[in-house]
Formats: C-alpha cells, structure tokens, sequence
C-alpha cells in the first residue's frame, strides 16, 4: 500500500484550488491582452484620422464636423474598451 499523506485531503483541495486560480489568472491576462489590441488599434485608427485631417490643404465645415463625429466615437469606443474591461 502506497504512503499516504495524513493531510492528503487538504492538499488536494489546495492543489486544486491552486489550478483554478491560475486558470483564471490565464484568462484575466488574456483579456488584458485582447483590450489593450483593442485600444491600440482604435488609437491608430484616429491617429490616422487626425494626420488625414491635417493634410488637407482646403478645409470645409463638412470636413471638421466629419472628423469631429469620428474623434468622439474613437474616444468614445476607447472608453468603452476600457470599462468592459473592468467588468
């Protein structure tokens, strides 16, 4: 008969519980990961919106109020990335 441990049960229970924390703790690195892609590819997107912008040599109002509306989404998008996130 093998040795067995006078606490094995609670070993076990630790083990266990151990792999599930560092399950979750792959899952929670994984979801940073994927947020801050996220936020970096909406963070380029309006950075080349805005380089766009500038290189326009005739501005019309049309232009700003576009760029603007697309400004705020991109912040707008950023944020919402950031508060799923958290959640």
């Amino acid at each position: 008969m093998p040795f067995r441990f006078r606490l094995q049960r609670i070993y076990d229970v630790r083990r266990k519980e151990e792999e599930t924390l560092k399950n979750d703790l792959s899952k929670i690195n994984e979801k940073v990961e994927n947020t801050q892609r996220i936020i970096q590819q909406l963070s380029a997107e309006k950075k080349r919106i805005e380089s766009n912008f500038l290189h326009k040599k005739v501005l019309r109002k049309e232009d700003l109020l576009n760029m603007e509306m697309q400004m705020m989404f991109y912040e707008e998008e950023i944020k919402k990335s950031k508060v799923n996130f958290l959640n």
